[in-house]
């Protein structure tokens, strides 16, 4: 006889298992960097240029990754399975309002990098720029107003948490800029039960529902990221929450949907998963399945593959193998500017073939929350760091 009554109560035994798990692995990190005090120097974590889409036309933009305090919600429930932010972050220490007011002066003025290349600018906390204990809403809007004044800027865009939005914000933020302003978020996944067992991300749709129509309330656009194969999924069952979160979201008329292709970062529960051979990112194959049936279903929200560069280094990320992978990447490149899905018809490679029958494998959706919780009990295992990944780097 199961030891469960009811499946609502395998889900909160699944639930408490990754919330312990996962603040348990934070207080680890804390512990091995609190003395480290070469985390970051003071100086913009990182910049990056990349593109962008204004109107239908590819445009050049540029992303400032700032050093963060650090997620707010890891205090709350330990953070999400896949980021590695923490451990170059201030570890939940705010950091003081004047860093940032010196960080913006120096964008603006041109000692990070000539901001009038480009018109599109991103401001990223590897957090929420919206909430006030990892950053002051009153600095936000002095960075926003300063960029504004930039002629030949178009369009500003933060990071936030759903939770953290609100109206008083977002009417703030329209009354100091006149630009486009775009607030990415991340959404991860349609199916709640996966947002919450897989990424550890609590919200409900409905909230996000609702943040959506107060965004468009002041001209602002909410682009949701979704994480293509979070932890504990399968290939196939990946795919298919993917196709199933883009029909969801078909209703809101966004102005675009970002996919997040997954990397291994140190300091994670997907790291520790990667090195037990209990997780493994998603195929480029997998990928190119999702384009090809959001195509068939002729969704018309655009779709845009992120780049995966990110502020924390990288053990292990989606790809094929060595001979395809570098080719279908560049691809996506080529999709992002035109949604055309057919420059994918004709890919061979030898390991197509593994993937097929690994993606054709049964599984048993139904039983996720069962099957976060057996996993997490193999992880705590003794035996189970006696498993490693980390030749295959």
């Amino acid at each position: 006889m199961s030891q469960y009554n009811t499946k609502n109560e395998i889900y909160k035994e699944a639930k408490m298992k990754l919330e312990n798990h996962m603040r348990l692995l934070r207080k680890r990190v804390y512990e091995e960097q609190k003395e480290n005090k070469k985390r970051f120097d003071n100086q913009v974590v990182d910049v990056d240029k990349r593109k962008g889409m204004i109107n239908g036309e590819e445009v050049d933009r540029i992303v400032f990754f700032l050093k963060g305090t650090g997620c707010s919600q890891i205090k709350r429930n330990g953070g999400c399975t896949c980021c590695g932010f923490y451990s170059i972050s201030n570890l939940g220490c705010k950091i003081e309002d004047e860093y940032y007011v010196k960080k913006i002066d120096e964008i603006i003025d041109g000692t990070v990098v000539r901001l009038s290349d480009y018109k599109i600018v991103c401001l990223y906390n590897d957090g929420s720029l919206l909430n006030e204990e990892e950053f002051s809403f009153n600095v936000l809007l002095y960075m926003l107003s300063r960029l504004n004044d930039v002629d030949n800027i178009e369009k500003i865009v933060i990071e936030a948490k759903v939770n953290d939005i609100t109206e008083e914000k977002l009417k703030a933020i329209r009354a100091t800029i006149k630009k486009e302003f775009e607030i990415t978020v991340g959404y991860e996944s349609s199916n709640e039960n996966v947002r919450q067992l897989c990424v550890n991300r609590p919200f409900s749709n409905k909230a996000f529902e609702n943040k959506v129509e107060l965004a468009k309330k002041y001209n602002i656009d909410l682009v949701p990221l979704l994480m293509v194969k979070p932890a504990f999924l399968t290939e196939r069952e990946a795919v298919e929450d993917f196709v199933h979160s883009l029909v969801y979201l078909e209703k809101y008329k966004l102005k675009r949907i970002d996919m997040e292709l997954p990397t291994v970062m140190r300091d994670t529960l997907n790291y520790e998963l990667w090195k037990n051979h209990k997780y493994r990112p998603i195929t480029f194959w997998s990928v190119i399945e999702i384009l090809k049936e959001r195509d068939s279903k002729k969704l018309i929200t655009p779709l845009y593959i992120s780049p995966m560069i990110y502020s924390v280094a990288a053990v292990d990320k989606a790809g094929n193998c060595n001979k395809c992978s570098s080719d279908i990447y560049a691809l996506f490149s080529e999709y992002n500017k035109n949604g055309n899905v057919e420059i994918f018809n004709n890919l061979q490679c030898e390991c197509k073939s593994k993937w097929k029958e690994e993606y054709l494998r049964n599984s048993n959706f139904e039983n996720l929350a069962l099957r976060v919780s057996n996993i997490l009990s193999d992880l705590e295992k003794p035996s189970a760091g006696e498993m490693s990944n980390e030749k295959d780097i």
